[in-house]
C-alpha cells in the first residue's frame, strides 16, 4: 500500500504532522487511533508491536506470532528458575 502520511492522517481523522511523531516514536497512540491505522493499512494491529523483520515460525497469523511468544516465555521461565535455584544453594 503506498499512502502519504497526508493521505494516511486524512482517513483516519489525524493530523500529517502527528503520523510523522509516531513514525519517529515521539507520540503514543491510542487503542482507537491503532485500530483505525491498522484497518486503514489492511494490518493486525499486533503488527505494530514487532520488528520489521519479524516472521513467525509456522505463519504470519496470529496463532504463529503466539506459539513464538509461549517459546520465548518458556525460555525466560527456565532462566528465572535456574537463576533462583542458585540463590536457593
Amino acid at each position: 500500500m503506498n499512502l502519504s502520511q497526508a493521505d494516511l492522517a486524512e482517513k483516519i481523522g489525524v493530523s500529517p504532522t502527528f503520523i510523522s511523531d509516531l513514525e519517529q516514536a515521539r507520540r503514543w497512540v491510542s487503542a482507537k487511533t491503532l485500530s483505525a491505522l491498522a484497518s486503514s493499512l489492511e494490518a493486525k494491529p499486533f503488527r505494530f508491536f514487532l520488528p520489521e523483520d519479524y516472521a513467525p515460525a509456522d505463519n504470519s497469523t496470529i496463532k504463529g506470532f503466539m506459539n513464538d511468544v509461549k517459546n520465548f516465555l518458556s525460555n525466560v521461565e527456565l532462566k528465572y528458575n535456574d537463576d533462583f535455584s542458585k540463590i536457593d544453594k
